[in-house]
């Protein structure tokens, strides 16, 4: 039912047990997502653009199959769960969620989710055991400007492959690790294949006078340009691949 007027679901959803996707986008008089627990078959929800959603439901954290959530363009939402259970979780988007200012804690391993969106958001800090998205490939923070750390334990996400910092313009860099001279050889960074950093320029400084220790190439894209940075110092332009947003 996207672009429908409602403000609240009359009922829970009690009489969806089977379904399995549910699209409410671009329902724009919606405030409050409804209680999913009531789906308990559900996979996918759909909840861009609704752009007068305040709050996402409790029931989003530790639903048992719930795979897919888009709350992207949703820009008054300001309230997740305090903490993040749902362990068939694969992709999260909160793409453009403009007062969102905290992401949920992530009290135990979730090993489904692969790709995580907070561009644009409010968010200044990631959650200190980020290292619980054990199977995470892709997270996007372009133009968090609000960012002003990373929490270490982002070095333990063995599976990153691209991570997004463009335009995060109070991140002043990476945080510090205590063995900083094996900062790209012995954490899950050494698998990072694409970092977006442009118009993050004192991250730039930061990640560029490390660089160097990387074991593997490593796709740099600032100001436009991508290059590509191995262990032996020698350097390429490559192609711009673009980080997935929503």
């Amino acid at each position: 039912m996207p672009g429908g007027r409602m403000t609240f679901m009359p009922k829970p959803l009690e009489e969806f047990r089977q379904l399995k996707y549910i699209n409410f986008s671009h329902c724009t008089s919606l405030v409050r997502m409804p209680d999913i627990s009531c789906a308990p078959n559900l996979e996918e929800l759909y909840l861009s653009s609704c752009i007068n959603l305040v709050e996402a439901h409790k029931s989003i954290a530790d639903h048992d199959n719930l795979r897919r959530l888009n709350l992207a363009f949703c820009y008054e939402l300001h309230d997740l769960p305090k903490e993040l259970k749902s362990k068939k979780f694969q992709h999260l988007s909160l793409f453009d969620c403009r007062k969102l200012e905290r992401f949920p804690d992530i009290p135990h391993k979730l090993e489904g989710l692969t790709r995580l969106s907070l561009h644009g958001t409010a968010i200044k800090e990631l959650p200190e055991l980020i290292e619980n998205l054990v199977s995470l490939n892709s997270i996007n923070l372009n133009d968090s400007q609000s960012l002003v750390s990373l929490s270490s334990s982002i070095y333990k996400l063995e599976n990153l492959s691209a991570m997004g910092l463009e335009d995060c313009t109070n991140l002043v860099g990476f945080p510090e690790q205590e063995d900083s001279a094996d900062l790209w050889m012995k954490t899950g960074l050494s698998n990072l294949q694409h970092l977006y950093l442009e118009g993050s320029h004192q991250c730039q400084i930061d990640v560029l006078r490390n660089l160097s220790r990387s074991p593997c190439s490593i796709g740099l894209y600032l100001n436009g340009r991508a290059t590509s940075t191995h262990h032996d110092r020698s350097s390429s332009i490559r192609r711009h691949q673009a980080l997935p947003s929503t």
